[in-house]
């Protein structure tokens, strides 16, 4: 899971670096260059993606749209990867989001649902060694720290910090992990901040539960 999400991030960050939020490359990280997105140009990019034989779909919170060269999707599962939709269609008339970070999703095949008993035993595996393990980008469990773990409408949200030397410079060590039930699919949802503009633990869970809410209403019961 580590791995995985760590080469999507790193896909993803360096078209979100260099496309920026607002029009220019984030700031607080020294004398970078501003990068301005073409104006005139007419890209759009998907706000939303039907995934899994289309029994689950993935969406993000306003102004985040899909890259739809870093997301694989097939019957056995999806892994879709989210970031500015000015950035990734390359258009500064799109919209970009009010907190910028980097989001994922990873939709398990059917029958990997995360009912109440099932999110019980995931909180109590995350909190061991071979949990924190599964978390690392390494595969290390001395690289993970646990911050927080919560529950919200039937979700695990849990705040990681992640030292391994396989992460990448471009994106902070703190990220957030969302996991719940779609439809018999279970979902787990990923938020991770750039190293220029880095988000609060608070701000990092507003995130998470925004992306979580916008799932849930693609996804009636």
């Amino acid at each position: 899971m580590g791995g995985r999400i760590a080469t999507g991030l790193s896909a993803l960050a360096a078209v979100l670096l260099a496309g920026c939020f607002g029009g220019g490359a984030p700031t607080g990280g020294g004398n970078a260059p501003a990068v301005r997105l073409p104006v005139f140009s007419f890209g759009k990019a998907p706000d939303s993606l039907r995934v899994v034989r289309r029994k689950v779909t993935i969406a993000g919170p306003p102004g985040y749209c899909i890259d739809k060269d870093a997301t694989t999707n097939s019957a056995e599962g999806a892994f879709v990867l989210l970031g500015s939709c000015a950035a990734i269609s390359e258009n500064a008339r799109q919209p970009h989001p009010r907190v910028p970070a980097v989001l994922t999703a990873s939709v398990s095949p059917a029958g990997g649902a995360a009912g109440p008993d099932e999110i019980a035993r995931l909180e109590g595996f995350f909190k061991s060694a071979e949990g924190r393990a599964a978390l690392s980008r390494s595969g290390r469990a001395e690289t993970v720290q646990i911050h927080n773990v919560t529950r919200d409408q039937g979700a695990l949200l849990i705040h990681v910090s992640d030292t391994s030397a396989e992460g990448l410079t471009a994106v902070v060590s703190d990220h957030w992990r969302g996991f719940l039930d779609v439809n018999g699919h279970l979902v787990t949802v990923t938020v991770t901040a750039f190293a220029t503009r880095p988000l609060g633990a608070e701000a990092g869970l507003d995130l998470i539960r925004a992306f979580l809410a916008r799932i849930r209403v693609e996804n009636p019961a």
